[in-house]
């Protein structure tokens, strides 16, 4: 049974990044996460958020939608855009070529239990983490 589920979706820029965070902080704390692995949760989140707002909706009509799922000490979040996606070459999304950009996938796996992708069309991050008695 399902503790907390709820979607936000977006069409313009960063502006309701914000309730975003703190609803996703509510709900890691809700579970039973402490601060420190709500806030990793956050940002991880926050960071794929990012990622399909900066480049997932350009050139295109959709928006951003972000879904949150907390069950049985499993968090699962859900970031999908209606993007032209990217390839998957070995099985990782390429990085970005500008300098100082492209760590973004790093972070989300290092904060995560989980992290996997499915593109085309779009792209869908959904990134996992546990509660320490629950991982796996």
């Amino acid at each position: 049974m399902a503790i907390r589920e709820f979607v936000f979706e977006m069409r313009e820029a960063r502006t309701d990044l914000p309730r975003w965070r703190r609803a996703v902080f509510d709900a890691a704390r809700e579970a039973g996460f402490g601060e420190l692995d709500a806030r990793d949760i956050v940002s991880a989140v926050y960071e794929a958020c990012s990622n399909a707002i900066l480049h997932g909706v350009r050139g295109c009509d959709g928006g951003v939608t972000l879904s949150v799922r907390v069950c049985d000490g499993r968090f699962e979040a859900a970031v999908a855009d209606s993007g032209e996606g990217f390839e998957m070459p070995g099985g990782a999304p390429p990085a970005t070529r500008r300098p100082g950009r492209g760590r973004g996938i790093a972070l989300m796996a290092k904060l995560m239990d989980e992290v996997s992708f499915q593109c085309r069309p779009g792209c869908k991050v959904t990134l996992v983490k546990y509660l320490p008695r629950s991982r796996h």
